[in-house]
């Protein structure tokens, strides 16, 4: 310590006794569950000659009931619960797959395509006659189910590079600082790092970003998306609850989305899905916020709150604009593009010029700057002097 190093001896906690407690109470509830699921059902037969009757079976004695009571316990009750128990264990094994490689709450086996390609599989050997027994539909619903999913995965991969891209899809510089997409030249850097060599994970916990465009079939609320901000800082088996819910809430708070927060998504208005969605991002906690046009198809007044709730973030923030007068409004630094290049980059007042509207937009504009707030204001000029009257 006296030459001014500090040295940290970190535990880390060893969760395989935990599992293994859990995995192994999991199957004493199941084994008592289904002893006493074969103790139901509308014969009159008591509990000692159900077991009496199991113990024979096993070689454990002689229980001395008749022949029907025998074949209600042996053939028809303890087939169908062990039946019931495999399917329910199936279904569990296969959630918890399905979520360790996703990990998205929302992503169920209807949204992904199994249970419609089980069907299909299941009708498709039917109608090939290739027998109608049990173990033969089911064959064809599994081969089913893995093909559908296969090909969900394969066209979300296809459509942007991997499952996360699907929902980050926005204009080029969005996609190249977001790490979805990669320059022809040059690098992006993350603190001096090439987001090119980070993981998905870390940069989702470093970058969010709003899309234009959010929709789903799912009839979730605003509570549910906003959840799906944490899933970058989740486990395999979870991950810090207390932190999640905080994060979300502080997220909520933040959008003013509190009071909306059971609300469902297709009961909210555009600038109330555009609140969630930014909501989302920030419960994400990250440093940089992207947004490829959050003004979208919302009024003026809608417009003007989106992007007063973004300029009060405590973070950095990159907009993707077409609206000229909003981007001078409400960003500190302005860069325009024209067919991919940067044309010009700086100051609003110093960048928003009647050469540079005319340049890159091709129409004539005048620029002036407003004399009570100091930015520049841009009025632009039709190419013909006949105006339009309404009557």
């Amino acid at each position: 310590m006296g030459t001014g190093e500090l040295t940290l001896a970190a535990t880390r906690f060893d969760s395989r006794p935990l599992l293994v407690a859990l995995l192994l109470g999991g199957v004493l509830v199941l084994a008592a569950s289904i002893a006493v699921v074969i103790t139901l059902g509308p014969a009159s037969l008591s509990v000692g000659d159900v077991y009496a009757v199991v113990l024979e079976h096993f070689g454990l004695g002689s229980s001395g009931v008749s022949r029907i009571k025998d074949g209600i316990v042996w053939e028809l009750r303890l087939p169908r619960t062990l039946l019931a128990a495999v399917c329910g264990a199936g279904l569990a094994l296969c959630g918890a797959i399905m979520q360790s490689l996703l990990r998205n709450p929302l992503a169920d086996p209807f949204v992904l395509g199994i249970s419609s390609g089980a069907s299909t599989g299941a009708v498709l050997v039917v109608v090939l006659g290739l027998g109608a027994g049990a173990v033969s539909l089911s064959a064809g619903a599994f081969a089913g189910a893995v093909i559908s999913f296969a090909l969900v995965m394969l066209l979300a991969t296809g459509a942007g590079g991997g499952t996360s891209r699907v929902v980050l899809a926005g204009v080029a510089g969005l996609r190249l600082l977001s790490g979805i997409g990669e320059p022809h030249t040059g690098r992006v850097l993350l603190e001096d790092t090439d987001i090119r060599n980070l993981r998905r994970r870390l940069i989702a916990r470093r970058v969010a970003m709003v899309d234009q465009h959010s929709d789903t079939e799912v009839d979730i609320t605003v509570l549910d998306v906003v959840r799906l901000g944490r899933i970058p800082h989740r486990r395999v088996f979870g991950g810090d609850e207390s932190a999640d819910a905080a994060a979300v809430e502080r997220a909520l708070a933040h959008t003013g989305m509190t009071s909306r927060s059971h609300r469902l998504w297709h009961t909210l208005s555009g600038g109330e899905r555009q609140r969630t969605q930014i909501a989302r991002a920030l419960a994400q906690e990250p440093d940089e916020l992207l947004l490829d046009e959050p003004t979208n198809h919302l009024d003026i007044q809608h417009q003007l709150d989106i992007l007063s709730l973004v300029a009060e973030l405590p973070l950095t923030s990159y907009i993707a604009l077409h609206d000229l007068n909003l981007a001078a409004m409400f960003c500190d630094r302005v860069v325009v593009l024209d067919g991919g290049r940067i044309v010009a980059a700086g100051r609003p007042a110093d960048v928003i010029t009647e050469a540079l509207v005319e340049q890159v937009y091709r129409v004539r504009a005048g620029v002036a700057v407003d004399p009570v707030t100091g930015y520049p204001t841009v009025t632009y000029r039709p190419r013909s002097s006949r105006h339009l009257s309404l009557r």
